[in-house]
Formats: structure tokens, C-alpha cells, sequence
């Protein structure tokens, strides 16, 4: 999670420096600088989407293993009492 959010800001970070330097040194009108700052921003929003729904899918599998490896565990462990208390009872 720590590692998507790196990514996370990092990929905004880049986008806002991306644009300033893109108007600063522009030599285009205004009408159109903002034209284009608006495109931008708007890939940058469906690349932003799309990464929030890929770190949801992979939280849900990370999340379902989780659960699987619990249950094994689970049924080990009242595998293993049933087993003591058989012992127990043979003794």
C-alpha cells in the first residue's frame, strides 16, 4: 500500500511539474495553454482512475489469499486438538 501511494504521488508530482513547465515556457495564447492543461489534466485523471482500481482488485486478491491461508490454518490447528484429544483419551 505504502509502495501505491509512492507511486500515487509521484505520478501527480511529475503531471503539476509536467504542466507548469509547459506554461511557463509556452508559446502558445493563453486560450489555448488552458486548453491544453485541461487535457491533460483529464488524461491524468483516467490514469489516476485506472490506478486506483488496479491497487483495489490487487487489495482484494492480497485480501482472499489471506482469508485461504487463515482457513488452512484454522482447520490445521482443530485438526491437530482433535488429534491431542484422542491422545488424551487413549491415555
Amino acid at each position: 500500500m505504502k509502495q501505491l501511494f509512492r507511486t500515487w504521488m509521484a505520478f501527480m508530482i511529475g503531471g503539476m511539474v509536467g504542466a507548469t513547465v509547459m506554461w511557463l515556457i509556452a508559446p502558445m495564447s493563453g486560450e489555448e495553454t488552458r486548453r491544453i492543461l485541461r487535457e491533460n489534466l483529464v488524461d491524468a485523471q483516467i490514469k489516476a482512475g485506472a490506478t486506483i482500481e488496479d491497487a483495489k482488485m490487487k487489495a482484494q486478491q492480497v485480501s482472499d489469499i489471506g482469508r485461504r491461508v487463515v482457513e488452512e490454518q484454522k482447520s490445521s490447528i482443530e485438526r491437530g486438538a482433535e488429534e491431542v484429544k484422542s491422545v488424551a483419551r487413549g491415555s
